[in-house]
Parts: C-alpha cells; structure tokens; sequence
C-alpha cells in the first residue's frame, strides 16, 4: 500500500516530501479546484525521485482537448489522475493508459464495474466513496484490482459547470472575494466548502471522513488517498504519519487520540451503511 496525500500549493511540499509515498499535484486549469499560483515544474524539481501523480480530473470541453494532448505529452513519464473518460481516450491515443488512475468519483460501486474497468489496463482505480466498505473490500476479493481509494479528507458533494457563484451575486447584489467560501443554510449550522473557477462550482462535504481503525482490513488498496483540501500542511503531516504507523502497530489507540486530538469535524460517511432513496410520501410500510 502507498499513502498518497494531495498538493494544491507548492509551499506544501516542504511539509509532507518526506512523509508520503506518493504525491497528487493538482494542475491549474486541469484539474477539479487549484491554486492557480501553483507552479508544477518547481514542484516536480523539488519532490524528483519521489512518485507523482498529476491531477487532471476535470470534466474538459472539446476545445480543451488539445491543450490536454499537449499537456500528457510533454509530461509523460508521470502518472496521471484521471475522472473524465474523454481524457482517458486521448491518454489512449498517446500510449499512456498504464500510467493512469480512473477515479470516476461515484461510477465505480461493484465488483462487476471494476472488473469490466481493469481490462483497460490502468494503473489503478478509484472506486466510489458513497457505498459501504464492505463492498469494497467484496470488489477486491472478486477481482484482485489495483484500487486507488480515499481513506482520509473532504469529499465533493457537488458539482455544476454553470457558474454559480456569479450568478448569486447578480441575484443579491453582493460583492466577495471567492477564497474561503462556505456555503449555509439559513436554519442549519453546517458549513459546506466551496471552491469555484472556470470549471464550475464545486462544494464540498461539511466534514472530513477517515477510516484509520479500518486499515488492517484495507491493506489490500494500492493507494490510500489522504484528502487535505481546507487543512493546513502541518496538519496533513501528522494525519499522514497517523496513517503510516497505523500499518506497523496492532494497537492503534494513541493514534485514534492522537487524531481526535486535532480537534477536526470526523465522521464515517458511507463506511457503514448504504444510501437508499425513498420516494416523496413513500412511508415504507408497504
């Protein structure tokens, strides 16, 4: 197993290089949400030697896809981080589909999706956060795929291309900056991350998931994925080296501690239980 953790800004890297296995640099305008100051070839300079992943997640439109072919050309001896299957056609096109993880957010559920998505050949897959870890763990004994799965951190909740945020601002004729954005409901207290740039609006989870007592049973993942979108780096580091000694010692307790030390808002999402959609007046009775 690899611990991967995320990169959105260059002054991170001093902080986990020396922690991580593997490093998910997110590339302006390639990818979901960015920094747009992040500058990839200092980052690839200073983290030489170490596995990086480049994160080109984004959902791209036609007229974007010959800077993308440009893009995984000129950088293709990296891996890649890959949720658009138009991407995954062109990384075909260059030779490259062993150098990708698919991580399709939500599309991956079962044993048979990845079993029919591992005949392409990546180097991984991503499979949802959204159903129950058991049947991750059943996908896995059934196939034996490389799975690239997130143990720790933010997830979407939303997406939309139109832009949002611009939009509401017309509509209330407020003016704002668009770093630190949350958005509330007026009769709730969570605060749910939002993120927006030319892609769309992106809006994050009000809380972080982590599955640290789960890793004796995930030693199976190719990757574990550490999230730390909104968390500062010191932060990600020690979550990081939480999750590292969580693999050599049976007794995880101090680590538990140390974790909710951190004072973070931890819940366990869809680990343990599966969504279900009841219809509008539907009292479940019958």
């Amino acid at each position: 197993m690899k611990y991967a953790v995320s990169i959105y800004k260059n002054q991170d890297i001093q902080h986990l290089k020396d922690i991580a296995d593997s490093f998910v640099l997110y590339i302006p305008k390639m990818s979901c949400v960015y920094d747009p100051e992040f500058n990839i070839d200092s980052a690839l300079e200073e983290l030489k030697g170490k596995e990086i992943i480049l994160g080109i997640n984004k959902v791209y439109l036609e007229w974007e896809l010959d800077a993308l072919r440009e893009f995984v050309l000129r950088y293709s001896g990296y891996k890649f981080l890959v949720s658009d299957l138009g991407a995954v056609q062109i990384l075909k096109e260059a030779g490259l589909l062993a150098n990708v993880i698919y991580d399709p957010n939500t599309l991956i559920c079962n044993s048979m999706e990845l079993e029919l998505f591992s005949r392409y050949g990546f180097s991984a897959l991503g499979m949802s956060s959204e159903i129950p870890l058991a049947d991750v763990q059943s996908a896995y004994r059934r196939t034996e795929a490389k799975i690239f799965y997130q143990v720790f951190g933010r997830k979407i909740m939303f997406y939309s291309k139109r832009k949002l945020v611009d939009i509401y601002k017309e509509f209330s004729g407020l003016e704002f900056g668009s770093e630190g954005m949350e958005l509330q409901e007026f009769m709730r207290t969570e605060k749910y991350p939002i993120f927006y740039n030319e892609g769309g609006t992106y809006v994050y989870r009000d809380y972080l998931i982590s599955l640290l007592k789960e890793m004796k049973n995930l030693s199976f993942l190719e990757y574990a994925y550490i999230e730390g979108i909104t968390l500062n780096p010191e932060i990600i580091a020690k979550i990081a080296l939480i999750f590292k000694k969580s693999a050599e010692i049976e007794d995880i307790s101090e680590l538990e501690n140390e974790l909710l030390a951190l004072d973070l808002n931890i819940k366990d999402g869809f680990a343990y239980k599966d969504t279900a959609y009841v219809k509008e007046g539907f009292d479940g009775k019958n």
